[in-house]
């Protein structure tokens, strides 16, 4: 009996280009999770991105992917004219209509983006005759027959952020009854981590009807206004909602490779030094978006895979290139700085596409890293009877389950009152999940609370057997498979 780990493949590296050319081809019948990735490339085919574990690209108004190839993030500037009649509405609805399928993923601005914006108090509204227009258009029953997700502004889609009850203390208090009811009854997971007239307040989406029609994200944005320490727990709770509000609910985790802010200067590209770009004679300092860390990628592309549908991750649509000759100038960035060791300024073209990136495009690529590792481990779990929380010691101290069946809702399977992800983040523990199937055992561990320079020594306990793990550092995921 060996116990294997998971390990980086030798394709992967960091760099200004994508990688996913160089990856393995997955095989026949893919992934059968979701990986809907906001990356086009001028020199790698679509053909050749679908082989290795993509399904979707950002094409959905284009002609070059059939309907279940295409996702997008819809803007309000889909809605005709000014303002949002029911004849605008049915209007966008059955001209998107055209470009989809059941199997397209695609979720929406509609309150945010665009040149025709939905009022946020208005927003259910809309979004409920735009999304029942679709599914009655297409024949469909509702949202448990397609990959239809609807808003992407987290506030809006997910329960709370980073476990705060917003007009509470302002503090992350992962015990508070709101999020503990979350997991408890169907009746809590359809409410809101909001207090409004000192009453909880009841999730629009559900009382609005939306939730017959359309699915919803799992936002899971890097969005470092304030302590976002709970990031990865609070949206593994986050997609445990879900479940827990609706059995049939389908969720992907949304993401983006860019730190986003609102309030402090990673939002703000010109604050960037400078990515160091390449040249003969030389390089380029760039100033642009700060990129989120590679391992925080591949959490999203695996736990995506392993506790959802799969991941959707969001960039800018826009053709890259992986030639430096297609080096261009940006007049929407900020402007870069010639470093010499030796040689001149190199021309570069005017700007336009494809072009090669200012920013390393990496997220991308570490994301379908974490959608491989899934396709190496799904035969074990879909041959078992779920992914179970596992009790484990760290450094010779235990850390157990919560009382009843150990295993993590999922589509088609509700565990109320299995709450173990609220307990771990309210002592900062590390999260250690197995399953068995197939005479096989998975088991992985992650402690995003400790920093990668520090290791625990893990021994994970699954149906009688302890697994030591061995010495293994903080911050990031380790999986392992034992046979």
């Amino acid at each position: 009996m060996t116990l294997t780990r998971l390990n980086i493949p030798s394709w992967f590296r960091c760099s200004f280009p994508l990688q996913i050319a160089n990856a393995p081809v997955i095989g026949a019948g893919g992934t059968g999770k979701i990986a809907a990735i906001h990356a086009l490339d001028a020199e790698i085919a679509h053909s050749v991105k679908f082989a290795r574990g993509y399904t979707h690209l950002p094409l959905i108004w284009e002609n070059d992917l059939t309907p279940e190839q295409r996702c997008y993030v819809l803007l309000s500037d889909i809605f005709p004219g000014v303002g949002h009649s029911d004849n605008q509405i049915n209007s966008a609805a059955d001209a998107l209509a055209t470009r989809i399928n059941a199997q397209s993923c695609f979720g929406d601005q509609f309150a945010e983006g665009g040149s025709n914006v939905v009022p946020h108090d208005n927003y259910f509204v809309v979004a409920e005759k735009f999304y029942r227009r679709l599914c009655q258009n297409k024949g469909l029953a509702g949202a448990a027959a397609h990959n239809w997700m609807c808003t992407y502004d987290t506030k809006n889609a997910n329960f709370a952020e980073y476990f705060k009850v917003f007009n509470g203390s302002g503090n992350s208090e992962p015990l508070h009854p709101y999020f503990t009811g979350a997991l408890a009854s169907q009746a809590g997971a359809r409410k809101k981590g909001f207090i409004e007239n000192g009453v909880q307040k009841d999730d629009p989406f559900f009382t609005s009807g939306l939730h017959q029609w359309t699915n919803a994200f799992t936002m899971a944005l890097w969005a470092n206004d304030l302590d976002v320490k709970h990031w990865l727990f609070s949206w593994i709770f986050e997609a445990q909602r879900k479940y827990a509000s609706k059995a049939d609910f389908r969720t992907v985790v949304y993401t983006s490779p860019w730190a986003q802010s609102l309030a402090t200067p990673v939002n703000e590209h010109h604050k960037n030094p400078g990515w160091i770009r390449e040249r003969n004679g030389g390089y380029w300092k760039s100033p642009n978006w700060h990129v989120l860390p590679m391992e925080m990628m591949l959490w999203c592309g695996f736990f995506g895979c392993l506790l959802t549908e799969g991941v959707y991750m969001w960039d800018a649509g826009l053709n890259f290139s992986s030639n430096i000759a297609n080096d261009r100038i940006d007049p929407y960035a900020p402007a870069e700085t010639w470093v010499s060791t030796g040689g001149n300024e190199p021309a570069r073209q005017p700007n336009g596409e494809p072009y090669y990136p200012k920013f390393p495009r990496t997220g991308a690529d570490a994301i379908m890293v974490g959608v491989h590792w899934w396709n190496q481990i799904k035969g074990i779990v879909n041959a078992s009877t779920g992914i179970a929380y596992a009790p484990y010691t760290s450094n010779g101290s235990a850390v157990s389950v919560r009382p009843g069946d150990p295993r993590l809702f999922r589509r088609g399977f509700q565990n109320f009152g299995q709450d173990t992800i609220l307990h771990l983040a309210n002592a900062q523990k590390g999260l250690a999940l197995a399953c068995q199937g197939a005479g096989k055992t998975f088991l992985c561990y992650v402690n995003p609370y400790v920093p990668s320079t520090i290791k625990e020594n893990i021994t994970v306990t699954f149906n009688g057997i302890n697994y030591p793990l061995g010495n293994l550092e903080g911050a990031t995921l380790h999986p392992f498979v034992f046979e």
